[in-house]
């Protein structure tokens, strides 16, 4: 059964009584992040809504929406729709959260324009210029549909992109599968890609003149860009390596918990959700054993 993580509906509060969870850099309202928030606050209202957790003494904290808050006060808004979060947790929140990736973005982009949002709108809102807006809305144009649903939900660059435009559209598939079953979607693997591809698969095929000129040229950036690939992968298996000692470490030690009564009674008894996960990380099979036989 799944547990309901928020109320049902918006709550209004006083943004002056909402608490800071974590302080803030001094520099924040001068970062970029901020300026787009306030921009967007101004031209169209809140749209998130601020999350925030309620202590038994009636504090109102703040588990995510820092930003927000503090553009609604320097604009003057007194008020902020707010999510109630029945566990004050930060973390369970944003490790919940799906962002949105390139080829989500641009739907919704041409969904507002195609609503009669104007272009030079959602650049202020966004605080972006214009002809940003103008390249997220045709980052698709040239892809094929299929390679467009297998992108949909992945966190792509938008240089990729453009390096696939390159390619004709029967090669995207397999630049793309290739991409998915291991799992990199760097533009330099989608370059050294490219690079090793024959003339006649490509949208532009450079003339033989130019070609035998830049051969070596080529051939020098092509194993440069592997050399790159190379040292990446190897990091990230060297950063697989190290956390999957770490993992085995912390459930080693969750187990130790476990077996512990006192904790394992108190979890039980007073955040049973908590000890739910415990038991998932630890992969002990019955904690009801542990419970009665304690």
């Amino acid at each position: 059964m799944i547990k309901q993580c928020f109320s049902n509906q918006f709550q209004t509060y006083s943004v002056e009584d909402l608490k800071k969870s974590r302080s803030l850099p001094v520099n924040i309202k001068s970062s970029t992040k901020y300026k787009q928030i306030l921009t967007s606050i101004t031209e169209i209202g809140l749209i998130e809504p601020v999350v925030i957790f309620i202590s038994d003494d009636g504090m109102q904290k703040i588990l995510d929406g820092h930003l927000r808050v503090e553009a609604l006060k320097d604009l003057g808004i007194s008020h902020a729709h707010c999510l109630v979060s029945p566990v004050d947790e930060a973390y369970s929140y944003n490790k919940r959260v799906n962002r949105l990736t390139i080829l989500q973005e641009q739907k919704m982009l041409r969904k507002a324009v195609e609503s009669g949002v104007p272009v030079e709108k959602l650049s202020v809102v966004l605080g972006v210029s214009p002809s940003i807006i103008n390249t997220r809305l045709r980052i698709s144009d040239g892809i094929t549909p299929e390679v467009i649903a297998l992108l949909a939900e992945k966190n792509i660059s938008q240089n990729v992109f453009d390096v696939l435009r390159k390619v004709k559209p029967g090669k995207q598939l397999d630049f793309v599968t290739t991409m998915i079953t291991l799992n990199n979607y760097s533009r330099k693997f989608a370059l050294s890609m490219l690079h090793s591809l024959a003339p006649e698969f490509l949208v532009s095929p450079p003339d033989k003149i130019s070609e035998d000129k830049d051969v070596v040229k080529t051939l020098a950036r092509l194993e440069k860009e592997m050399a790159a690939l190379q040292i990446e992968t190897q990091n990230i298996k060297d950063e697989y390596a190290e956390n999957n000692l770490n993992l085995l470490i912390a459930k080693a030690y969750i187990a130790r918990l476990l077996n512990n009564n006192a904790i394992l009674h108190w979890l039980y008894d007073h955040n049973i959700e908590y000890l739910e996960v415990l038991k998932t990380l630890s992969g002990v099979d019955n904690l009801d054993n542990m419970i009665n036989n304690g």
